[in-house]
């Protein structure tokens, strides 16, 4: 565990301060926070090297929450952690595309080819009309029916490099697996995951499931469109997940998949209440 020095720079520093560790710092397994600052619960972070790239994992901060009523625990990935999944997959196009759709609010049977659902093509990514920049996925065979969702940049040209270097056509899927085979990709990358990391960490990312990935998107961009002003956040995440307009449907929303407020939210609401 890290021995903090506390600040004497205020009450504020001593309660809300989160010890930043300069770049030039960062060159051992373990390193100390900077002494002018204190929290009351900091962690070392890790360094993991692998694949000539350097991740820093703070541990024991994952955003869990049991289940009511049954075993296993629900998941809430940060930005950084999901990047460190992605990265774990990242020579395998098909995982990653996979997973990042996941990341997009995606059930696993919107991903591949079921009975109800043709599976994720490139023809489904769809350029915004009227001049207007960015492209949405949309999304065929879905609980609630038709529903277009945005796509990031990424996700669109990693599609399109896919799509030609595997030769498929247009109407193709993208990932022709199925469901089953899904959930054993999750479990590789979580296990090779774990496997590096102390045990609490380890423990943690055992537990990740693929559906923790779209309970993530939507808790992420529910909370980034909220503290943006945005006065439909609730109904934009609502429609663009497929998630029914009726009283179940928002009950839940609310009670099954959002959580926490994510870290990069709490960050910016700290610095507009002067706490940083």
């Amino acid at each position: 565990m890290c021995r903090i020095r506390r600040s004497r720079r205020g009450p504020n520093s001593a309660r809300f301060g989160v010890p930043r560790i300069p770049h030039s710092r960062r060159s051992a397994g373990v390193e100390r926070p900077d002494r002018g600052r204190s929290t009351a619960e900091t962690r070392c972070p890790v360094v993991l090297r692998f694949r000539k790239q350097e991740i820093y994992l703070n541990t024991g901060t994952m955003k869990t929450r049991p289940y009511p009523g049954k075993d296993g625990r629900r998941i809430w990935l940060s930005r950084s952690e999901q990047e460190e999944l992605l990265e774990e997959i990242v020579e395998d196009p098909r995982r990653r595309i996979a997973f990042q759709l996941g990341l997009h609010g995606l059930r696993s049977d919107e991903i591949v080819s079921t009975d109800n659902s043709a599976g994720v093509t490139v023809d489904n990514f769809r350029e915004l009309a009227n001049g207007a920049t960015g492209h949405v996925l949309v999304v065929e065979g879905g609980k609630t029916g038709k529903r277009e969702t945005p796509a990031s940049r990424d996700l669109v040209e990693r599609a399109r490099m896919l799509k030609s270097a595997a030769r498929l056509r247009k109407d193709e899927p993208l990932v022709d697996v199925s469901t089953r085979t899904l959930r054993s990709w999750m479990t590789d990358a979580r296990e090779e995951l774990a496997s590096r990391l102390k045990e609490r960490d380890a423990e943690e990312w055992s537990s990740l499931g693929l559906h923790d990935l779209r309970r993530t998107w939507a808790t992420d961009g529910y909370y980034s469109l909220a503290f943006a002003g945005v006065p439909i956040a609730e109904e934009l995440i609502m429609s663009w997940g497929g998630w029914a307009h009726t009283s179940t449907g928002r009950e839940t929303f609310r009670t099954s998949y959002l959580g926490p407020v994510p870290d990069h939210v709490t960050e910016r609401a700290s610095e507009n209440l002067g706490l940083l």
